[in-house]
């Protein structure tokens, strides 16, 4: 990669996240699993209803299911993560079952923990992953299986791969079909970062910084990306926008919130929406 290219490897933490929430871990431990992590597969059990919508473009929360061997099948993986999820809303008597289940119920919980026994037999690990919407192949969530960045050294800690390192790959030419929105998000952030600055303003959040992936682009090799659609440029676009709605509404006006705040904008939009209705209605009486 260029030095430039730095920014697509980046990501911003969202303003609750810099509360202390355990998926700050993600982020601090980027370096280390992008120049040392080995890859593997992991399966979405749950996720944040936002990143199966590309007309929000909100960076969010997921749960995930993995073998940090390796070994695992993708179809048994999703297996597990189906039954995993069918622990919703049940009170199981097996004491695993029963952690897990009030874990996947309360949707907030940050969780490391070995697959229950009763589920798998496999080393399988569930946790948390934030699922940075530039690093999706069309910007939302239109698989369940993703690839995944691993190390002994931070179980449970994990990142996803960005999408462009798998382009080539049968899963996202699947991704891309299955997610039918003319969306295709690594040649949109290569466009629109060509001065290498896209994460400009947040100089002080972003990671990992070059300090912390030793020998990045001391071998560049050019990204021959293909041209954008004018979709995929306004869905990176947005990304920016919505970090820096996020971030003068929680960090600059009234400090950091411990919880997603995506309620509060999208009640703000509606104000504004309703408000200028209002207004229209009466001029025209």
């Amino acid at each position: 990669m260029q030095e430039k290219e730095l920014a697509y490897l980046q990501i911003v933490p969202p303003s609750w996240m810099l509360n202390n929430d355990p998926l700050i871990e993600q982020i601090n431990h980027l370096g280390k699993l992008y120049s040392e992590g080995r890859l593997v597969w992991a399966a979405i059990v749950q996720a944040n209803k936002f990143l199966f919508d590309e007309d929000k473009a909100f960076s969010c929360p997921a749960d995930i299911v993995y073998d940090p061997t390796g070994r695992t099948p993708s179809y048994q993986l999703t297996n597990v993560a189906s039954q995993l999820y069918a622990l919703k809303h049940t009170t199981p008597d097996d004491p695993e079952l029963r952690r897990y289940a009030e874990h996947v119920t309360d949707e907030q919980e940050r969780h490391i923990q070995r697959v229950p026994s009763a589920l798998s037999a496999l080393p399988l690990i569930t946790t948390g992953i934030f699922l940075w919407r530039p690093h999706l192949p069309n910007g939302k969530l239109s698989m369940n299986i993703i690839p995944i960045l691993v190390h002994d050294d931070c179980e449970g800690i994990v990142t996803m791969l960005p999408a462009r390192f798998w382009e080539g790959s049968y899963l996202y030419q699947q991704w891309l079909y299955y997610g039918d929105n003319d969306i295709e998000t690594s040649p949109a952030f290569y466009q629109l970062n060509a001065n290498g600055q896209y994460w400009q303003s947040f100089k002080k959040q972003v990671r990992p910084t070059k300090e912390e992936l030793p020998g990045f682009a001391n071998q560049p090799k050019p990204y021959h990306s293909k041209k954008a659609t004018a979709a995929s440029l306004a869905f990176i676009s947005q990304c920016l926008e919505m970090v820096k709605l996020d971030y003068k509404e929680n960090v600059q006006g009234r400090g950091l919130l411990a919880k997603p705040n995506h309620l509060l904008s999208l009640i703000i939009l509606f104000a504004v929406v309703v408000g200028v209705l209002l207004a229209i209605q009466k001029v025209l009486s």
